[in-house]
């Protein structure tokens, strides 16, 4: 929540995916109101991850606008016309994410 306010993000979508045996409500409610709509994916390099169905209804907690996307693809094509997209939970994720992210997406700090 610290580095979106210092970065300046706000109204951002979110990208995001979590493995099933973390404490996701705690780490969602730090981020409570700053994002206009989450986008929930599967992790697909992790078999301990949360379904997107499963963490939809966790993030709907703090977020009123929350999908499913059903592969990363999708994901990035739901959220490609945002100015504003930040991918944040597993690492897996963010590992397994970025080579496909569009080239305009990428920023000096990723």
């Amino acid at each position: 929540a610290e580095l979106l306010d210092k970065t300046g993000v706000t109204n951002a979508t979110a990208i995001v995916g979590f493995m099933a045996d973390k404490d996701v409500s705690d780490a969602l409610n730090l981020l409570k109101g700053k994002f206009r709509r989450m986008i929930a994916v599967k992790v697909q390099s992790n078999p301990r991850t949360m379904t997107a169905e499963e963490l939809k209804t966790v993030c709907q907690s703090i977020c009123d606008d929350v999908v499913v996307a059903n592969n990363y693809e999708e994901a990035i094509n739901i959220a490609k016309t945002d100015d504003q997209i930040v991918v944040f939970g597993s690492l897996y994720l963010a590992g397994d994410i970025r080579p496909l992210l569009p080239e305009h997406f990428q920023t000096k700090n990723n």
